[in-house]
């Protein structure tokens, strides 16, 4: 699929643009960082295409080591600052419940349909990320995540719906299905990220860990995947979404 990593680079070639552009009337500091975690980005990136599209066997393998580290980073907190046993019961099972639907999906879907539940929370997440850097101005949830904003989130739900319309061929879905797929993997994302955002905010932390330079812990990076991914598939499983491939 060499029109996948023509995408990948294209993507990133932006990035970089918008990185730089932002970065502007950033300090050193905040500069620093930005181009740290754009160049881990394109790391993680490029070897969980390579994963996927070549040894998707046993990609479940690399989900389950992603699980085990998210709960890992989860429950580290615990005793950090005490929380009521509701609280770590709710954040378990929902915890569980989307570990099981990604570890699902990444044991039965096709290489093709796992590329595109990458790809567009993979666009949706960067140019969320961009957009809000250049244009964010009014904040969605300035308590739980104060780096999110409308703007960013709009050129990321743009970006994402255009580019889930050009690969829509890789699951055989109409345009209306890519749509409706690419809306129902956008609103998990933003569900997984508010979620993991809720808890560290609970705990007075800003990352899970320090495991991904630039990034922080496994569910600073992956939390929108997680939840893109099991939602997709617990969908799958009702009927009310239909991949082709």
């Amino acid at each position: 699929m060499k029109e996948l990593f023509y995408l990948l680079e294209g993507f990133f070639i932006i990035g970089i643009i918008g990185t730089a552009f932002a970065n502007r009337t950033a300090s050193s500091e905040i500069r620093k960082e930005r181009w740290l975690k754009l160049v881990m980005h394109f790391i993680i990136v490029h070897i969980l295409v390579i994963y996927i599209l070549y040894f998707t066997k046993y990609f479940y393998l690399l989900t389950m080591f992603i699980l085990i580290i998210g709960l890992f980073e989860i429950a580290k907190y615990i005793t950090v600052k005490n929380r009521t046993i509701l609280f770590y019961c709710v954040t378990f099972l929902i915890y569980v419940f989307l570990s099981f639907g990604f570890y699902l999906m990444a044991k039965t879907f096709t290489t093709n349909a796992m590329l595109y539940i990458f790809m567009i929370v993979f666009v949706f997440d960067g140019f969320s990320q961009i957009c809000g850097q250049i244009f964010g101005r009014t904040k969605i949830f300035p308590k739980i995540s104060p780096s999110k904003t409308k703007e960013g989130l709009i050129g990321g739900a743009l970006m994402a719906m255009l580019t889930a319309y050009f690969i829509g061929y890789w699951v055989e879905a109409t345009t209306m299905e890519t749509f409706i797929m690419c809306l129902v993997l956008i609103i998990s994302a933003v569900v997984g990220d508010w979620l993991a955002s809720f808890y560290k905010r609970k705990h007075g932390i800003k990352d899970f860990s320090k495991l991904i330079p630039g990034h922080g812990g496994i569910l600073d990076r992956f939390d929108s995947w997680l939840a893109a991914g099991a939602v997709f598939y617990y969908l799958t499983l009702t009927g009310i979404l239909h991949l082709g491939v």
